[in-house]
């Protein structure tokens, strides 16, 4: 009769009970056993409902009833513990509509529940009071607060960009960036869907353990729905911009569209383009400020050579009609001033050549003028520029950049000069 027992309750409880029709009796324990194991089979559940009767508990864990929203009497017990409650308790509103995520489970009291790993609003009417109920939440942690907002370097040369590798906002944003010597350091992500909110995190977390020399990171995507912004009121992307140790700027969406990504950001600007031209102006701005130091340097010094000669020539004429006898020597002194003057010119066309000289290695600077001249540049898998044959070995992937476009290769041969 034992082969009539269920052959997955553990071997401990393998002394069963038949009845005359040896049907096996099963204890409380192996029924629970059994129930469990039959809807753990169903793995991973989504559902939605409407929450109600909300119960929340000491020690971060909130219990509360899904109830279908079409009216019918059906409900389903869910219990949220541990950072889950941290992260979705602002959530737990009475009649929002949401869709749950999580594991069936019996428990030994014969209650059943859902014990969950997230909670998503449900249409955008849910959304959006789901979004007012983070930024209260997000307000009262200081997020938006712009006494903790950071000033961008007032020389920004590396860029790290975040954006998808397919959308109009990466060519909207070099466009109006200006031919200015910028370093972009490009990682691609998902700006909608499931894995968008990890993507982008994931983006911040690699620069700023990969590439802490990045003078700002950028954060854009171009303009949509609601639905196609709703990844930028992600309260994880929010902390991830908080979190960051380099300054972020965003650039998310139409000029109407405000988004949390942009909210607790260091720089907020309303689109990709403008961020563009947030950089670009405000570099032409630091341009402008060395001209004009540069002229007052040059005016200066000139008025500097005026003053001194006027006061020669008022203490020249005391000097001749007091003393007519040194007269001689005056004029010898103003011949030497005068050549004074004309080295004056000397080094004002030479500070001249080099604010000039300063100027084109500014911009020679610029890499894509580089690639332009013929030049390319090699990098290997991890996006390293390869200096050396001996860098590389056969059989590695590497990439060749030209002004315009990129190939990839494969290393067949080497040939090592040294």
């Amino acid at each position: 009769m034992e082969e009539n027992f269920p052959q997955s309750v553990p071997s401990s409880y393998r002394k069963p009970e038949v009845d005359a029709d040896g049907r096996v009796i099963l204890s409380v324990e192996e029924c629970h056993f059994l129930v469990n194991e039959a809807v753990s089979k169903l793995g991973i559940l989504k559902v939605r409902g409407e929450i109600s009767n909300i119960a929340k508990r000491k020690g971060a864990m909130a219990f509360f009833d899904l109830k279908d929203s079409n009216g019918k009497e059906f409900v389903l017990k869910c219990a949220l513990f541990g950072w889950q409650f941290g992260r979705f308790n602002h959530l737990l509103q009475e009649g929002m509509e949401v869709v749950i995520t999580g594991k069936p489970n019996l428990y030994k009291t014969g209650n059943f529940s859902i014990v969950l790993d997230a909670i998503e609003p449900y249409g955008e009417g849910a959304w959006k009071r789901a979004l007012e109920e983070l930024k209260k939440k997000l307000a009262a942690k200081g997020y938006f607060d712009p006494a903790r907002k950071r000033a961008l370097p007032e020389f920004i040369q590396k860029i790290g960009l975040i954006t998808s590798e397919d959308g109009d906002a990466i060519f909207d944003f070099k466009t109006n960036l200006g031919e200015y010597g910028f370093q972009i350091f490009f990682y691609g992500v998902w700006v909608e869907g499931e894995k968008a909110e990890e993507s982008i995190a994931s983006a911040f977390e690699w620069f700023n353990k990969n590439r802490p020399d990045m003078d700002v990171l950028v954060l854009i995507r171009g303009g949509g729905g609601f639905e196609n912004l709703k990844v930028f009121h992600s309260e994880k992307i929010a902390e991830a911009i908080i979190t960051s140790r380099i300054p972020v700027l965003c650039g998310i969406g139409h000029e109407k569209d405000e988004t949390i990504a942009g909210d607790v950001a260091d720089k907020n600007c309303s689109t990709p383009t403008a961020a563009a031209v947030f950089l670009r102006t405000s570099r032409e701005e630091l341009m402008r400020t060395v001209e004009e130091l540069a002229s007052a340097c040059a005016s200066r010094t000139e008025e500097i050579f005026e003053e001194r000669l006027s006061l020669i020539a008022t203490m020249g004429e005391r000097l001749h009609h007091t003393f007519g006898g040194i007269l001689e020597q005056f004029h010898r002194i103003e011949n030497n001033f005068m050549q004074l003057i004309y080295a004056k010119e000397a080094i004002l066309q030479s500070l001249e050549g080099e604010l000039k000289t300063a100027h084109s290695l500014l911009l020679s600077l610029n890499p894509e003028n580089i690639l332009q001249r013929g030049y390319s540049v090699v990098y290997s898998e991890d996006r390293k520029v390869i200096k050396r044959a001996s860098d590389v070995k056969k059989g590695d992937k590497i990439f060749t950049k030209f002004s315009q476009g990129e190939v990839g290769s494969q290393v067949e041969n080497i040939i090592d000069t040294n």
